[in-house]
C-alpha cells in the first residue's frame, strides 16, 4: 500500500513546495504520492521553473545579494520564464507552460493561481505591479487577456 504524502504535509517552504507539486499532479489527474512528487520535481518544467523562483526568493529575503539574480537569469535562459525573486507567489501556484512569462517585482499572487504561457503581469516602466490575491480559490490566467490595466477574477480557460 502506497503511503498518502498527503498525510504529513511539512511546514515553512517545505510545505509550500510541497502544495505546488501535488497542486500539479491533482491537475493532471494524477494520486498524490511520493513516487509521483518526485518524478514531478524532476521532469515538470513548470514546476521546476517555480521552485527556481523559491529558491532565489528565498535567498533575497535572506539579503544573499548575487545568488537570486543567477537563479532568475537561469530560468529566463532554461523556461524562458521571467520571474523577480522580489515577486510573492502564494502556495499551489502552478505554471503550465512556463513560456514567456514575466511575473515583475512587486507583484503579488495568491493561493491556488495557475497561469499559461505569454502571460505578463507587472509594469517594469511605471513600477506598478498587479494584484492576484482573490481570495476565491481557483484563479486562471490566460495569455489571451491585457493584465496590465485590471485582472479578471472568473477562470479564464473558456476563450471568450
Amino acid at each position: 500500500m502506497t503511503a498518502n504524502p498527503d498525510t504529513k504535509m511539512p511546514s515553512g517552504v517545505l510545505g509550500v513546495v510541497w502544495r505546488d507539486v501535488a497542486t500539479n499532479l491533482r491537475h493532471q489527474g494524477l494520486p498524490v504520492t511520493w513516487g509521483r512528487l518526485f518524478a514531478c520535481l524532476a521532469w515538470s518544467r513548470g514546476v521546476q521553473a517555480v521552485e527556481i523562483y523559491r529558491l532565489s526568493h528565498y535567498l533575497r529575503r535572506r539579503g544573499i545579494p548575487v545568488l537570486p539574480e543567477l537563479l532568475m537569469r537561469l530560468n529566463q535562459l532554461v523556461f524562458t520564464a521571467d520571474i523577480y525573486p522580489e515577486a510573492e507567489i502564494g502556495s499551489g501556484f502552478m505554471l503550465i507552460h512556463p513560456c514567456n512569462v514575466v511575473i515583475g517585482k512587486g507583484t503579488v499572487i495568491g493561493n491556488d493561481v495557475q497561469i499559461f504561457n505569454g502571460v505578463s503581469l507587472g509594469n517594469r516602466l511605471t513600477e506598478r505591479a498587479e494584484r492576484l490575491d482573490d481570495p476565491r480559490r481557483g484563479h486562471f490566467v490566460h495569455g489571451r487577456e491585457d493584465h496590465r490595466s485590471s485582472v479578471d477574477r472568473r477562470p479564464l480557460n473558456d476563450w471568450g
